[in-house]
């Protein structure tokens, strides 16, 4: 074999291995008007970090907006999401970090001027004692200052659950009992719903419903309950997390007597939820979720109920 064959077979073989750890396709979108184009590419790099990067661009070929995720081989991804105006100037960026677990342990969200100057932003990490820290941009000194704020981390107290985790939107659905203290006790059954939304990452905003039916005494108790509250920090262990959570709102109990009396009147109370969501996590969208309420109404007195919830809650 001479060398220039040589040459051409190593160039060859360089190709290959280039196009093994690189691959890319655009085709068109019309997310920023007709004529524009949506380019998804992934790297793999020696150490064995992935890079996977989804570009959207306007008709005229600029850069509207940019999603990149990397993730190293040890299971820790970084998601940077950026958006630019109609001259490529960016306007706004959103980092976010995720463990192994992938719990979110840190997010950074900032807003630009139209010339591209970074005009205000936060950020959420973690201090070298494992503590919350929540820091400002501070335009005249063009740094990050720490902000004073109240420490919701209620539960940093249950043993190994010590690493604080970021709020994030989520949603979950799933399967309710409720013990009733009426009388002689019994049980009604149904479906539960909630979703949460973060004020910060710190502290959000829950709304909850919930139906649920059970029998006592022959006659059918139809129970709706609609409430909404505030949810606290969660801390983790692994891929277990716990948040607590306090709501209030209104309970509504209706009774059916069966033939001949049928339906009675409604009864309307108010209720409160206080409690705790276990939850496992299974992938950055969605973990299994275990919810257990102390779940009194006022209605004539106390009823001391407790409410089990298990179910999916999906992050977005």
């Amino acid at each position: 074999m001479n060398r220039a064959t040589l040459s051409c077979a190593l160039v060859l073989v360089c190709l290959l291995a280039i196009a093994s750890r690189a691959s890319a396709q655009e085709k068109p979108d019309s997310t920023y008007g007709s004529g524009g184009s949506k380019a998804e590419s992934t790297v793999t790099h020696d150490d064995g970090t992935v890079e996977k990067t989804t570009t959207w661009r306007d008709k005229d070929g600029t850069v509207r907006e940019q999603f990149t995720e990397v993730k190293t081989k040890d299971g820790d991804v970084t998601e940077t999401h950026d958006w630019f105006n109609q001259f490529g100037m960016k306007i706004a960026e959103d980092v976010g970090k995720y463990d192994k677990s992938d719990h979110c342990t840190y997010w950074r969200e900032e807003d630009y001027l139209d010339d591209g100057v970074l005009d205000a932003g936060d950020i959420w990490e973690d201090d070298a004692n494992g503590r919350r820290v929540h820091k400002r941009y501070n335009r005249e000194t063009e740094k990050y200052d720490a902000v004073g704020y109240i420490r919701f981390d209620f539960l940093r107290v249950v043993p190994g659950f010590k690493k604080p985790v970021l709020l994030e939107r989520t949603f979950f659905i799933g399967a309710a009992i409720v013990f009733e203290d009426s009388g002689q006790r019994f049980a009604t059954y149904g479906v539960e719903g909630s979703y949460t939304h973060p004020l910060n990452r710190e502290i959000g905003i829950m709304a909850d419903a919930q139906w649920t039916r059970g029998m006592q005494d022959e006659v059918t108790w139809t129970k709706l309950q609609f409430l909404a509250g505030l949810v606290f920090c969660e801390q983790a262990h692994d891929r277990l997390s716990l948040a607590p959570h306090i709501l209030a709102g209104l309970a509504r109990v209706t009774p059916d007597y069966g033939e001949p009396a049928g339906t009675g009147t409604a009864t309307n109370a108010f209720a409160l939820a206080a409690g705790v969501d276990l939850g496992v996590r299974l992938n950055r969208r969605s973990d299994l979720l275990i919810r257990a309420d102390y779940n009194p109404t006022f209605s004539g007195g106390t009823q001391n109920n407790v409410r089990l919830t298990a179910g999916a809650r999906f992050l977005f």
